[in-house]
C-alpha cells in the first residue's frame, strides 16, 4: 500500500500524515512519531520536534520520488492506538505554513 502514486502525485499536494505527540522523560525532550512513516524525531519543544519531523519528512519524501521508491512504513499498532486515546493538538499556523507537503493531524499522548 503506498501514502502517495508516484506517478500521479504532484509537489503542490498535501499528504495527510498522522502525529504522535509525546515527551520522554528519559531524555527529557519532546517526541513526534509519523505513524504512516514510522519517523521519529525529537526536540527541546513541542514545535522544535514536529519541525524536526518535518525536515526529516521532506527529504525522505524527495529521495523517494527521485529515487522510485515506496513512502511509507507503518508504526506497530501500539503506537497507533496510543494516537487514537491521545488528545489533538492544534498547531500553530507557523508550523502549518513551513509544511508545504505534509498536512498534520497531531495527537499528544498524556501518560
Amino acid at each position: 500500500m503506498a501514502l502517495i502514486d508516484r506517478n500521479t502525485y504532484k509537489l503542490s499536494d498535501l499528504i495527510a500524515v498522522n502525529v504522535l505527540l509525546s515527551y520522554d522523560d528519559d531524555v527529557q525532550s519532546w517526541v513526534a512519531h509519523c505513524l504512516e512513516l514510522d519517523f521519529v524525531e525529537d526536540g527541546t519543544s513541542r514545535i522544535k520536534a514536529i519541525k524536526h519531523l518535518l525536515s526529516t519528512m521532506s527529504a525522505q519524501l524527495a529521495a523517494c520520488l527521485e529515487d522510485g521508491m515506496d513512502f511509507i512504513q507503518l508504526a506497530p499498532s501500539q503506537h497507533w492506538k496510543e494516537w487514537q486515546l491521545a488528545s489533538p493538538f492544534i498547531l500553530s499556523e507557523d508550523i502549518d505554513a513551513s509544511s508545504p507537503h505534509f498536512k498534520m493531524i497531531v495527537h499528544e499522548a498524556t501518560y
